[in-house]
Order: structure tokens, then sequence, then C-alpha cells
């Protein structure tokens, strides 16, 4: 069985392209992530901000 979801097709833009809380923090971003459903942008777990999760 497969996800219902997983056939949609959407064009997500992220809302940015740095991570925002880090920059306001002025903390170094490893990686970015960004929400499919959204389009939120944030940093990874390696981050020490982790502000995807």
């Amino acid at each position: 069985m497969t996800c219902e979801h997983f056939s949609e097709e959407k064009k997500i833009e992220p809302q940015r392209l740095e991570c925002e809380e880090c920059k306001k923090e002025h903390l170094p971003t490893v990686a970015l992530r960004m929400c499919l459903t959204c389009g939120h942008v944030g940093c990874c777990d390696s981050s020490i901000g982790q502000h995807a999760t």
C-alpha cells in the first residue's frame, strides 16, 4: 500500500533560502530542511539550533 499523498503533484516553493531563526541567533547552519506542505525552511538536526524539528 502506498501513501495516497505520494501521487499528488505539488510545487512547493521555499519561504526562504536560509534558516531565519539561525540568522536571528547568529548561529551557523549545517544543512537546511524544507517542509513539503508549507515551504517553511529550517536548519537540520546537525545544526546547533535544530530549527526544522
